[in-house]
């Protein structure tokens, strides 16, 4: 996961939790909003609960009152309700509260229904309690207080008058049994005036009233004063504040939650910038090391050829040399790659010294062991004598690696003509080809050009021969010195041009070499020499190099021809080029098993043309040698070459190898040829290579 992302992740993290945190904000807004105006709700109906009992007990109290107040006071206590049961919270999140309060509604319809009932006993006995004060006042008039009997009488009377008052405005049942006993002696008199008998008639009808109906009267004022519902109001509201309390940890927590969101998503940010910083800094650095690295050669310090390239487009008559170190290859192989590196580094630092500081030269890396020198050129500038004096620094003072003293020495190819590089480069291939001088200033008449258009050209004719299937096998004759017949013929590449001429592949076998050509060459030859002898039975022999022997697609293609080929396998020989270096004679022997498992022959080619090594050839059981051409052309002038010669022959003799001599162009060579013992013959004397079999 990458920086950027990280931090936009962070900040969308943030930016969430500052989102949910302003919802949050409204909704914890709405939410003590709800919670209040239920908790306000529920305080209204205890208020107004309280307010009924006191209307309620007014009303038993005083003897005119409002009943209109107890009415509302219940209306509103109901609306009240109806209002908490509408709201949507409180029915949907607190359904325990809800319970309770339809539980209180259940218990407030009981406590109304004992208030009417109370209204209508209290009613009654308030009406009684205003007659008796009216009997009170009559019983003065109508009884003789000087009449011990009617004195008794009217003491009685205003005695339980005043129990009635006592019992009705105290609710103490006591006062009964005093208005009792009081009725019972008021039965028990017996006036002779039809208005006492009247008067205690009535007064005897609402003692009776009172007493029946004060007991019912205090037992539902006490069932409306002790009703259930304020206990049941107080437990809603107990509830219902546990609930939002609960309620309210969990948003509590929430909101504590989007808060350390909101604080973590900053810190994430802060920290990731923190990191983008310490990154920004680590990449300026690197981008620095970059230039640095881009400019700069990282061994010796010295420039390198990209800024060599901006350089010289600054100077106007440049002088450019290149610096070689001569054999440095052999330190690197010899002593090891750090001491090659700590050999190119004291150069790169020699030559610094060297160049006067006067001239302003860059000196630059170019190459493995290649350094360039560029300044500008002017009349009192002595090229020469500088290159000399940097090729005799080199001569004389040695470069001292771990105690080794190591005598290095320079070549230097000096231009100033443009292309620089190209230029110098050829004055320096010049030195090193020429070998008679250790630098070299750059001159047209080195025909480097003319060269490189000669390969150009080469590698476009055998480009478009390969294109066109123009490599054909031309057949040159070898002729068996004893008898003069032919016995074999030798395959040798040539280039059909488009007027049939033929031109020898072996002018071009370097160009194909670097053209990645050679390959294909060789599998021409091998596919066309193997089904031209398929049809004409004579033995032949194809030319092969070490390069072919360790390329893996032509050994397949050499597989595949000797088993799908078997008699002509047996009449091929592969000639293999003893001036090429032998540098593996492993992969030799595993051709030479290879091929003479299948009837096939081996021969050395051109042997004695270079290093012959007479042991190695006795370990890769070869069957011919062909002595090379050089030596056997000039063997009626040259002492030498015929020495040569023959103690090949004598070497070939003991070790039991054929012999063929190659280039034999003249009576007389082939005089000698048969003189000193050799097999076989091939020349021009006999037949040049044909493109059809010369027999």
């Amino acid at each position: 996961m990458n920086l950027n992302f990280k931090i936009i992740s962070a900040l969308f993290a943030g930016i969430f939790a500052v989102g949910m945190l302003i919802y949050f904000n409204s909704f914890t807004k709405n939410y003590f909003e709800r919670n209040n105006d239920i908790v306000k709700i529920i305080n209204s109906l205890e208020r107004e609960e309280i307010k009924l009992d006191y209307e309620v007990l007014k009303s038993s109290v005083f003897l005119y009152t409002n009943f209109d107040i107890i009415a509302k006071t219940e209306d509103k206590l109901f609306s009240l309700i109806n209002k908490i049961k509408d709201h949507p919270h409180f029915t949907k999140d607190h359904q325990k509260s809800y319970k309770q309060l339809i539980l209180y509604e259940e218990s407030l319809n009981k406590k109304i229904e004992a208030i009417n009932d109370f209204e209508t006993l209290n009613a009654s006995i308030k009406n009684s309690s205003m007659y008796l004060t009216t009997l009170l006042n009559r019983s003065f008039s109508v009884f003789n207080s000087a009449d011990p009997k009617q004195r008794e009488y009217l003491n009685r009377t205003v005695s339980v008058i005043s129990s009635i008052f006592l019992a009705k405005n105290s609710f103490d049942s006591d006062f009964l049994k005093n208005i009792e006993d009081h009725l019972f002696y008021m039965k028990s008199i017996d006036f002779v005036s039809a208005k006492q008998r009247e008067f205690n008639n009535l007064l005897q009808a609402h003692l009776r009233l009172f007493l029946n109906y004060f007991p019912k009267y205090k037992e539902l004022l006490d069932t409306i004063m002790q009703s259930e519902s304020k206990k049941i109001l107080d437990n809603l509201e107990k509830t219902f504040i546990k609930t939002a309390n609960d309620e309210l940890k969990v948003v509590t927590l929430f909101s504590t939650f989007l808060i350390l969101l909101f604080i973590s998503s900053i810190g994430v940010i802060i920290y990731f910038l923190y990191l983008t910083e310490k990154e920004n800094i680590r990449l300026k650095r690197l981008q620095k090391d970059l230039q640095k690295l881009a400019t700069t050669d990282a061994l010796t310090g010295l420039k390198n050829r990209f800024i060599l390239e901006k350089d010289k487009l600054k100077i106007k008559n440049p002088v450019f040399m290149i610096v070689n170190i001569d054999k440095f290859k052999h330190y690197n192989d010899f002593y090891g790659i750090k001491a090659g590196d700590y050999v190119l580094k004291e150069v790169a630092k020699r030559i610094k010294e060297t160049v006067p500081s006067t001239l302003n030269a860059g000196f630059y890396r170019i190459g493995g062991d290649d350094f360039g020198i560029l300044f500008e050129n002017s009349s009192n500038i002595d090229i020469e004598s500088l290159a000399k004096n940097i090729i005799d620094y080199f001569r004389t003072d040695k470069i001292v690696y771990q105690n080794i003293d190591m005598h290095i020495s320079v070549s230097i190819g000096i231009t100033t003509q443009k292309p620089l590089i190209e230029k110098a480069d050829m004055a320096l291939k010049y030195v090193k080809k020429d070998h008679k001088s250790d630098y070299a200033i750059y001159d047209d008449n080195f025909g480097f050009y003319e060269k490189i258009e000669e390969n150009l050209e080469k590698t476009k004719i055998l480009k478009e021969a390969i294109e066109k299937d123009k490599i054909v096998p031309c057949f040159q004759p070898i002729i068996d010195n004893k008898t003069g017949d032919v016995v074999k013929f030798e395959a040798l590449g040539r280039i059909e041009s488009d007027e049939n001429e033929l031109v020898t592949v072996y002018d071009f076998l370097d160009i194909a070499k670097e053209a990645k050509l050679y390959e294909l060459i060789t599998h021409s030859m091998l596919i066309k020499c193997f089904e031209k002898f398929a049809v004409h039975k004579y033995e032949f022999s194809v030319n092969l190099s070490m390069e072919d022997l360790t390329n893996k697609r032509t050994m397949d293609l050499l597989k595949n021809l000797l088993n799908t080929h078997p008699e002509t396998a047996k009449r091929v020989t592969f000639e293999l080029l003893e001036a090429e270096a032998i540098t593996d004679y492993d992969v030799l022997k595993d051709f030479t098993a290879l091929v003479k498992s299948k009837g096939a022959k081996v021969a050395i080619d051109d042997f004695g043309s270079g290093y012959s090594n007479f042991e190695h050839i006795l370990n890769i059981d070869i069957d011919y040698i062909k002595i090379d051409g050089s030596l056997i052309k000039n063997l009626d002038k040259n002492k030498n070459a015929k020495l040569i010669v023959e103690t090949v022959v004598a070497f070939a003799k003991k070790a039991g190898i054929k012999t063929v001599a190659e280039y034999v162009h003249s009576g007389e060579i082939a005089k000698i040829v048969k003189e000193m013992g050799i097999d076989y013959s091939q020349g021009y004397i006999y037949s040049k290579p044909e493109k059809n079999l010369q027999c």
